[in-house]
């Protein structure tokens, strides 16, 4: 039974099947247009979240660590 810990691979550390994979998971968020009512799974739309709007990201603060874990599992 899995005690649900994820542990994530360095990407240096990744084979090139899992290369491709992370590959194709990009390439498949960055095909999502946020004019489609799909706004929060668009590339654009995550990737915004570390500067859009002013301020968002919590980096240099001490909520930075709750924050990035929320921002990594979004996107995952």
């Amino acid at each position: 039974m899995s005690n649900g810990k994820v542990i994530r691979k360095n990407i240096e550390g990744l084979s090139e099947e899992e290369l491709g994979l992370l590959r194709q998971a990009y390439t498949t968020l960055q095909q999502f247009d946020p004019r489609d009512g799909l706004e929060d799974r668009s590339y654009q739309t995550i990737a915004g979240y570390h500067g859009v709007p002013r301020g968002y990201c919590h980096r240099d603060r001490e909520l930075f660590l709750p924050w990035h874990r929320a921002y990594v599992h979004f996107l995952e």
